[in-house]
């Protein structure tokens, strides 16, 4: 334990702020990571792990809430050299969080294909979203342990294991996401459940990791079977802290939900924060269309390049003139722009 009763306040508090920044930034950086290697899979998929992994806005909402609540009512046990409720207050947090995971899963494996088949744009986007959610959800869950384990240590100034593993998992999450996302190094081409089942893998690895330490190295707080009975009042305690720090983040998910039913109609395309084919209108009378997925790594899910007079493309012959529109895994060739035919 780190008694915060001495030094500076100034330099605690800087270190308090900076687990909180972080251990955010992290549980958005796994929704990242499989962002950036799924965007070679094409707009659907894109589409599909963005409206699944809205499902992080209610993790960050429910784990800042307890975080929140947990590192207050131990942390002043703590300065009042009031163990006894320390360990207390780490144990109803601790149950707490498990009972709030359990209750998370259900309810998120319930509306897991009302929830995608409502707000995907196609069914292809909707069959991604589900197979994304199958090991996203678990992953997710992960979190509520290893916040309020972390969270028991920040409140008597023990930072940087907490820190330090949340960065390993998201490293790992890094490495394992194009490993299986692809079928690389002879593992087997999962696609988008490759990239959930790469964030589950290192969010639980994190977990043994921080049980291990917390058994081994942390010996302020330890876990009691006996104070895993719920208690109300300690619950009360906490939520009422942590509540006003969660709401924001729920409040996000229903606006995030919202959006997503408004641009519905416009296709995947659109929700993946790709112009569609035609470059919202801007584009029509449709020549040719090639498919060449190696342009990806080139140009991106989508690009607007204009127009181009060559005849040959990538194994392509007698190919028209007019205006060239990337849009993974094909190139469009158009012949009007604006109304105007190419001349």
């Amino acid at each position: 334990m780190n008694d915060l009763t001495q030094g500076s306040v100034v330099k605690h508090l800087i270190q308090m702020a900076a687990f909180l920044a972080v251990s955010m930034v992290v549980q958005t950086l796994y929704l990242l990571a499989d962002l950036f290697w799924v965007g070679r899979l094409g707009k659907e998929a894109i589409a599909a792990v963005g409206l699944a992994g809205n499902l992080t806005i209610i993790v960050l909402a429910l784990t800042q809430m307890l975080g929140v609540g947990t590192t207050a009512l131990i942390s002043q046990a703590a300065g009042q050299k009031d163990q006894s409720r320390a360990e207390l207050a780490f144990n109803q947090s601790f149950i707490m969080s498990i009972l709030i995971a359990a209750a998370l899963g259900v309810v998120g494996f319930l509306l897991r294909t009302p929830y995608c088949d409502t707000l995907s744009a196609d069914a292809t986007t909707a069959a991604l979203a589900r197979s994304y959610l199958l090991w996203f959800i678990p992953g997710t869950l992960l979190q509520f342990p290893l916040v309020t384990l972390g969270s028991a240590m920040r409140a008597t100034g023990i930072v940087k294991p907490m820190v330090g593993l949340q960065v390993l998992s998201v490293a790992l999450n890094m490495v394992l996401a194009p490993l299986l996302i692809f079928g690389l190094v002879g593992l087997p081409r999962l696609g988008v459940t490759g990239a959930a089942l790469a964030t589950f893998i290192s969010i639980l690895i994190a977990d043994i990791l921080m049980v291990i330490y917390f058994e081994k190295k942390y010996h302020y707080l330890r876990f009691r079977a006996a104070q895993w009975r719920p208690q109300i009042k300690t619950w009360w305690a906490m939520l009422r802290i942590g509540l006003p720090a969660g709401a924001e983040f729920a409040l996000l998910f229903l606006y995030i939900v919202i959006v997503y039913g408004i641009i519905r109609g416009f296709g995947p395309a659109a929700q993946a924060g790709c112009p569609d084919s035609t470059f919202s209108g801007k584009y029509s009378g449709e020549l040719r269309r090639l498919e060449i997925p190696q342009d990806r790594g080139r140009y991106g899910a989508c690009k607007d390049y204009g127009p181009w007079t060559g005849s040959e493309y990538q194994g392509h012959a007698n190919l028209p003139n007019g205006y060239w529109v990337y849009s993974y895994p094909h190139w469009i060739i158009y012949a009007n722009r604006g109304g105007q035919q190419k001349q």
